[in-house]
């Protein structure tokens, strides 16, 4: 499932035509039996299969040698043109939901322009006749611009016409071999559903960034929240856990949904029971949710068990689950531990060789590498020890070599409370500003989350990491006290 585009984001719109904006691709199916029809012959069976690889020229020389017709080649032409005309005037139908579509690309500034290897004259009557024309900033046929989409050069001139690159055009594209050669020349492409070339359907699904079968997706998606599932633990006091999860969640603007991986006893002064959830009711619950909500973004928090770890693992491999954000749950702000050694060894191996990020703090990355982190060379060190652990587990499962970014949070630190992002073999240095308050309960799981809603809403990972950094900041500034001991960051 590959990432969507908001509407707001595209600048440059191109539209093939037939088969994209307008369905019409029937009509050349069924010309030639409209032709003999019209003059008194019923059609062959497959006469399309006959016709379907000559010009227009060659049709008329077929028509005339075969049946006999006394009309001349260029009158037969043009008799042909005629109900094609006809058509394109009168008859051809929008793609479900293109007209609302280009309007709404236009309300927003969007530059838009179709490209086509159909006649000008026809496809300009049927665009004015859906009330799509006016919207256009331009439209260009092959024939003008003496090139075919067989070639990705064709893209790269209308991007100069329009006076962009390919690489800031979004293409919307029926048939495979121009949505092939749009990608080779850079652009994004949109996939089109057209019955008549169905049979490409999968190809495309597999080249394109997007592939619909009605316009509406496209702004149903706009309208959609982004969808965002955490796996953690219930915190009954609401500070930690699934349920700062799902308020951070709810104030980012996503959908967020939760798999409770145990029952916590456990408040401002500490945590004194965990009941963790069995292997079944959390295979369940995440299968109830992957089965029918596909998350954006998977946040994952506590996991007290070696078992709970593999079931978590398991159904993400099933579901290829994206944007996983792990925050390695080890001890609880107030001292608890909170994961077995057997847990966090099976975690490294099965579960953090799918993240795309971990967050641990300073004292679990310790643990995680294996060495005492006093300053940033330290940092470094540590993020590549554990860059090399994951490698080896991912090797020893026979998976390709892991891509998992490190966030090794400074909370802990004795200076600064700098975060300090692992990623591609880089560091990146997010400082931070020491803020006079005792209260920080959950804010290991409003940090993870955070940037978990912001990935599933489309920012890269460095912005991510940024802007949850600075909503965390913002939320302890407040300096909220609730209960009696280490209290939980008010969202």
């Amino acid at each position: 499932m590959k990432q969507k585009t908001d509407m707001q984001d595209i600048r440059y719109a191109v539209f093939d035509a037939d088969g994209t904006l307008l369905d019409s691709m029937g009509i050349w199916y069924s010309l030639g039996d409209k032709y003999l029809r019209e003059k008194g012959i019923e059609p062959p069976p497959g006469l399309w299969d006959i016709l379907k690889t000559m010009t227009l020229h060659e049709s008329a020389v077929y028509f005339k040698k075969y049946y006999e017709r006394p009309e001349s080649v260029e009158t037969i032409m043009e008799e042909i043109m005629d109900i094609v005309r006809d058509f394109y005037y009168y008859e051809v139908p929008e793609k479900p939901g293109a007209a609302e579509y280009i309007r709404r690309l236009y309300r927003q500034g969007t530059y838009i322009a179709v490209a086509t290897a159909s006649e000008r004259d026809q496809i300009e009557h049927a665009l004015k006749r859906l009330g799509i024309w006016d919207c256009l900033d331009a439209l260009y046929t092959c024939t003008e611009l003496d090139c075919s989409k067989n070639s990705p050069g064709f893209w790269r001139i209308v991007a100069e016409r329009l006076g962009t690159a390919p690489e800031q055009m979004y293409v919307y594209e029926d048939a495979l071999h121009a949505a092939r050669t749009a990608v080779e020349a850079g652009c994004a492409v949109t996939g089109v559903y057209d019955a008549y070339s169905a049979q490409d359907e999968q190809e495309l699904k597999r080249l394109c960034g997007r592939y619909i079968r009605d316009y509406c997706e496209l702004w149903e998606d706009e309208e959609k929240p982004a969808q965002v599932l955490t796996i953690a633990g219930s915190d009954p006091s609401g500070g930690a856990g699934i349920q700062a999860d799902l308020k951070t969640m709810s104030a980012h603007g996503v959908y967020g949904m939760s798999a409770i991986t145990a029952l916590t006893v456990q408040n401002t002064l500490g945590v004194s029971r965990v009941y963790e959830t069995s292997e079944r009711t959390l295979a369940e619950q995440l299968e109830a949710v992957f089965s029918d909500i596909y998350p954006d973004a998977v946040k994952i928090g506590m996991l007290p068990s070696a078992r709970l770890v593999s079931v978590t693992a398991e159904i993400l491999r099933k579901y290829r689950a994206k944007h996983v954000v792990i925050d390695p749950v080890m001890v609880s702000t107030s001292g608890k531990m909170l994961m077995s050694e057997a847990a966090r060894d099976r975690m490294v191996k099965e579960l953090f060789v799918q993240a795309e990020l971990i967050t641990p703090n300073i004292p679990e990355a310790e643990v995680l590498s294996g060495i005492s982190i006093q300053s940033r060379e330290d940092v470094v060190r540590a993020a590549k020890l554990i860059e090399e652990h994951l490698r080896d587990a991912s090797s020893d499962a026979g998976t390709a070599k892991s891509g998992t970014a490190i966030l090794i949070k400074g909370g802990h630190a004795q200076g600064s409370p700098d975060d300090y992002l692992w990623s591609g073999g880089k560091l990146q240095v997010f400082p931070g500003a020491r803020i006079d308050n005792p209260n920080t309960h959950g804010t290991g799981c409003i940090l993870s989350s955070a940037i978990a809603c912001r990935l599933a809403k489309g920012a890269s990972l460095p912005e991510s990491v940024e802007g949850a950094k600075h909503y965390l900041a913002e939320l302890l500034k407040r300096g909220i006290c609730i209960g009696h001991g280490n209290g939980p960051v008010i969202l």
